[in-house]
């Protein structure tokens, strides 16, 4: 009896699987660095943070709490304009990244060539297809998701440099301690029962 196709191994598709590891790999080293910078901007140990971040499910939800945070730190204009720049040129890798990892990989044997069933939601359009790939493309792929995470690598030196330093203003924490003044004393965690 024949295997499933799910099931039957395609030696002609490995180096593209292998490729594909490497893109969400990469990818991953974002998602964690962007974790690590949004811990230590709300001053919390790793695990803690961890239970907060694990929680943000995309890359664009991380930097939307990051670019709060520094905001909430009175980072500089052109650091939050930095941090959006750089969302934008996020969702368009990250949809590279997601059609390579995410669309069924398999082996168009009438080509001879590796190729994916695409089936996505674009610009509020269904794409729906079978599209051949080459090495190339999935290297080029994870060569750009590289060069991504080394311009987060970049502009995390400086969200640190300006709002992490000892001489960074610290004005934004007494608007806390005033907020939280305000609060009603059974809403305070002092009164916990």
């Amino acid at each position: 009896m024949n295997e499933p196709p799910w099931k039957t191994k395609i030696p002609e598709v490995d180096p593209y699987l292998t490729e594909v590891g490497r893109i969400a790999s990469a990818w991953a080293m974002l998602e964690f660095h962007i974790d690590l910078l949004i811990w230590e901007l709300i001053e919390v140990e790793h695990m803690l943070g961890a239970c907060v971040t694990s929680q943000l499910t995309n890359v664009g939800a991380r930097l939307r709490t990051l670019a709060a945070l520094v905001r909430l730190r009175e980072g500089s204009a052109g650091l939050i304009k930095e941090i959006n720049s750089f969302d934008g040129v996020t969702a368009i890798v990250q949809q590279k990244r997601n059609r390579a990892v995410h669309d069924t990989w398999m082996y168009n044997r009438a080509r001879k060539s590796a190729a994916q069933v695409n089936v996505t939601i674009a610009e509020k359009q269904l794409k729906f297809g079978i599209n051949d790939v080459a090495m190339p493309e999935l290297t080029t792929i994870h060569a750009e998701v590289k060069r991504h995470v080394e311009k987060f690598l970049k502009l995390s030196l400086k969200i640190r440099k300006e709002l992490l330093r000892p001489s960074s203003s610290q004005k934004w924490r007494s608007q806390l301690q005033r907020m939280s003044a305000g609060f009603p004393a059974e809403l305070s965690s002092d009164t916990a029962t």
